[in-house]
């Protein structure tokens, strides 16, 4: 979808990054930065006459949010890289003043045999440099690893917010939810669907609706179990069971999510 198309893939971006790694390097101070952390608001589309919202949309508002997190992440670490470039280059300023000093005082000779003291100081900042930025780009490579499953992660707890929101401020969505089941029975002539008794009423009200789904007369009847969660149903007929949980669309949704993110990556 176009959402997917559009995400920048955060490992690519800092690995570009330190590929431009210069030979001149100075003791330089990293400030690494946090993820985002996930909003416990969402703004969440109204849709009174709702009839068909599947899990497309959810997963989009799921990487919508998680497209603002990693963008984030990306301005901070622009910041982050400017940074090392400009201590980069004030660097190499001080090294060439180093030497112009060292020559000026005339210690050509001892500077040529590296007993120079002024040689000794940057020699010893020049490998202070080195471990400083070889221990960031350690550092980096950690975090890049565990990035990709956190933006996952997020994605999926976002969508998770979404779909109980949505089950809990309108019950047409999960109307949607019970009909996308229905298409798999449509074809059966004897159908039990099984909710949570704060659904059934709702559900019950919506009947005609379901029956509509089927493509011949079908005995549909619906009962109220305790046993399921809100939000939950149970489709019974001769050939077997389905399960139109809220579990099981969100479980669908983490797959899609992870399909995402692998071609996010490639």
């Amino acid at each position: 979808m176009p959402v997917a198309e559009e995400m920048i893939s955060l490992s690519r971006l800092i690995k570009s990054q330190w590929s431009d790694t210069s030979s001149d390097k100075r003791v330089i101070s990293i400030k690494l930065f946090n993820m985002p952390e996930v909003k416990e608001d969402f703004s969440l589309k109204k849709d009174p006459e709702m009839e068909e919202e599947t899990s497309s949309q959810i997963i989009e508002e799921a990487m919508l949010e998680a497209d603002r997190i990693k963008r984030k992440a990306k301005s901070e670490t622009d910041a982050l890289f400017a940074q090392v470039q400009q201590a980069r280059e004030e660097w190499e300023q001080e090294r060439v003043k180093l030497v112009n000093q060292a020559r000026e005082e005339g210690y050509h000779a001892g500077w040529e045999q590296g007993e120079l003291k002024g040689y000794s100081e940057y020699q010893e900042k020049l490998l202070q440099a080195e471990q400083m930025i070889r221990s960031a780009k350690t550092d980096y490579d950690a975090y890049l690893e565990a990035s990709e499953s956190t933006i996952l992660d997020l994605a999926v707890r976002i969508a998770e917010k979404i779909v109980h929101q949505k089950v809990e401020d309108d019950q047409g969505f999960f109307v949607s939810l019970v009909k996308k089941a229905v298409r798999e029975v449509k074809e059966f002539q004897d159908v039990e669907i099984h909710v949570n008794p704060e659904n059934y009423e709702y559900l019950l009200s919506r009947k005609e609706e379901l029956l509509a789904v089927f493509t011949h007369d079908t005995k549909l009847f619906i009962y109220p179990d305790s046993d399921l969660p809100a939000g939950s149903c149970r489709l019974e007929s001769p050939y077997g069971r389905i399960d139109a949980s809220i579990d099981t669309q969100l479980a669908e949704i983490k797959r899609r999510l992870t399909e995402w993110l692998e071609s996010d990556q490639s």
